[in-house]
């Protein structure tokens, strides 16, 4: 799940060369600007 501590596009590529292909962005916290913000960061990923 991205969150506060790994919404980084350092800690989110770290993440995909560790080998997570799937990324959970929970709506229920947090604002709608900051999760669009982390799905940019996601989906620009190779």
């Amino acid at each position: 799940m991205i969150g506060p501590v790994s919404a980084s596009l350092g800690v989110v590529r770290k993440l995909v060369d560790e080998g997570v292909n799937v990324f959970r962005l929970n709506m229920s916290h947090g604002e709608q600007e900051i999760h669009q913000h982390s799905y940019i960061k996601c989906s620009e990923l190779p």
